[in-house]
């Protein structure tokens, strides 16, 4: 999943960098690919989206398709996905985690109890 939200914004960075080049947007943000990529990644996190939208939003207000679609692609479908993974095998290890420790903790006990069967057994045996 990683390697497809890496590829997804590869994508839209590569695409960004195409539609934008010459503009003010292009220069700013999107001057290398590197710099595409980067500015890309942080927008997914949403911490720059006023920055490197409004720019090209002033140019012209479709440009604001451009970053709608890899905001809801990105953020409601493909990080629920991600976060979705990550819990289910979170839990899936917690769950093994708990069997775990209980079959120790049933282990314990019964070498407990058998200890304790075992002193009474000589106790009464030096009686």
């Amino acid at each position: 999943m990683v390697i497809v939200l890496y590829g997804y914004v590869i994508y839209y960075a590569w695409f960004g960098q195409k539609l934008y080049e010459g503009t003010l947007q292009g220069i700013q943000y999107m001057s290398n690919f590197g710099d595409s990529f980067f500015n890309m990644f942080v927008l997914m996190t949403t911490s720059n989206y006023p920055d490197i939208m409004l720019p090209a939003y002033q140019d012209n207000r479709l440009n604001a398709i451009f970053f709608i679609s890899f905001l809801v692609i990105g953020l409601f479908l493909i990080m629920n996905l991600l976060l979705a993974i990550i819990y289910s095998n979170f839990k899936t290890r917690f769950e093994e985690q708990i069997e775990d420790r209980a079959e120790m903790r049933t282990i314990f006990l019964f070498d407990q109890f058998h200890n304790i069967i075992k002193d009474k057994g000589e106790r009464e045996y030096m009686n």
